[in-house]
């Protein structure tokens, strides 16, 4: 079925904002480079080598020569010479002079020497080399080294950091939407959900293009073939005011400048969540959406019909000739051919009305959109799972943010 927009994401003269239709970087320049570079390194290399080498050698060498040489050598040399003087004179002068003189000198000399020389030269040399090297500049804890990430640990929005990575807000008015309605930076803000930090775009509306605002956040333009990922939370109804049932899309995206619209080289791609129907289909949608040039026949969608309020995982690869889309880690739809995108993207979210899809009632109404984390990664093609990996380890780092990608 062919779907016939009013008109897509930066549309419309932008008679306020500063130009948010076009590059909107707001200096997007910025050239984040974060550049932690706390560059841990530990590198522990342990090296324990302990090489113990113990290398007893006792050696015992006992060589007791104990060397008794008792040499008794008595000598009694008794020489009674009793000498009686009966003139028999005996003088036996026995004179035994043992002088044994056994001198044993055994001398052993065991000599045993066992010399263990256990030398067990352990050498575990472990060499972990944890080498977390944070530096987020170049060296990531992850591969591919060319990463844009964001957590949105924001505290609001005139938070330096949002700068530094090149988000712009939109404000001022034109399209998509009803006419009269107003893009309002004041409709973004960072809160805490479930002790996670999220980003918040609000739409409201009394029923009439002029009583409407709506919300947009984008990049610096520099993103072209790899894969894009963001966790989002959608909503199928107001979350305040007693009226529903306007038509509210809910978006993540990429696109080219306004400014390209008519050109061959216009590139945009899109997931869009209708949570109250429209472009033809009465009921809760979620649209998959490539473009050749912003003209509503020069695209090609499929919409699935459901609801998908909640938190999703919302994956597109831009990778050879294909782009694929998935949700939560299921592939949706293939779109290529001439909606391949040729030229380098923002990345996007915005929230908006269909125009002429209010619902019937004059009373105030405001609908929301959440935002957890967005990733892109250069020139690979990852699934959800791994992407959702490597957000683990940016968390569990205290990684906020990450852009290695140059412009």
């Amino acid at each position: 079925m062919e779907r016939s927009l009013p008109e897509t994401k930066n549309g419309g003269d932008d008679d306020s904002s500063a130009e948010a239709d076009s590059d909107t970087g707001t200096g997007a320049d910025t050239d984040t480079d974060t550049d932690t570079d706390s560059d841990t390194d530990a590198d522990s290399d342990t090296d324990t080598d302990t090489d113990t080498d113990t290398d007893s050698d006792t050696d015992t060498d006992t060589d007791s020569d104990s060397d008794t040489d008792t040499d008794l050598d008595s000598d009694t040399d008794t020489d009674s010479d009793t000498d009686t003087d009966s003139g028999t004179d005996t003088d036996s002068d026995t004179d035994t002079d043992y002088d044994m003189d056994t001198d044993t000198d055994t001398d052993t000399d065991t000599d045993t020497d066992i010399d263990t020389d256990t030398d067990a030269d352990t050498d575990t040399d472990t060499d972990t080399d944890t080498d977390t090297d944070t530096d987020t500049n170049t060296d990531l804890p992850i591969e591919p080294d060319q990463v844009f990430f964001d957590d949105f640990e924001y505290a609001a929005t005139s938070d330096s950091g949002l700068n530094e990575m090149g988000w712009y807000l939109r404000s001022g008015s034109g399209g998509p939407g009803p006419d009269g309605c107003a893009w309002s930076a004041d409709n973004i803000s960072f809160q805490n959900v479930d002790g996670q930090t999220v980003m918040r775009l609000i739409a409201t509306t009394d029923g009439s293009g002029s009583g409407s605002t709506q919300a947009e956040i984008g990049s610096p333009v520099k993103f072209l073939e790899g894969t894009y990922a963001a966790r989002v939370r959608f909503t199928d109804e107001p979350v305040s005011g007693s009226i529903d049932g306007d038509e509210i899309v809910e978006t993540f995206f990429s696109i080219t400048p306004w400014s390209m619209a008519a050109l061959e080289e216009y590139s945009e791609v899109d997931f869009e969540c209708l949570a109250n129907g429209g472009w033809g289909i009465d009921m809760p949608a979620l649209w998959y959406t490539a473009w050749d040039v912003a003209e509503p026949s020069q695209n090609v969608h499929n919409a699935i019909e459901s609801s998908f309020a909640g938190w999703q995982t919302l994956l597109f690869t831009v990778f050879g000739g294909d782009v694929s889309y998935y949700v939560n880690d299921e592939l949706k739809n293939v779109h290529g051919d001439d909606f391949y995108p040729e030229s380098e993207m923002s990345i996007s979210f915005n929230l908006w009305f269909v125009a002429d899809g209010f619902a019937a009632g004059n009373g105030n109404r405001q609908y929301e959109q959440d935002v957890d984390w967005v990733f892109y990664a250069k020139d690979v093609n990852l699934s959800s799972a791994e992407v959702e990996s490597i957000i683990n380890d940016f968390r569990t780092s205290n990684i906020n943010r990450v852009d290695t990608i140059s412009e």
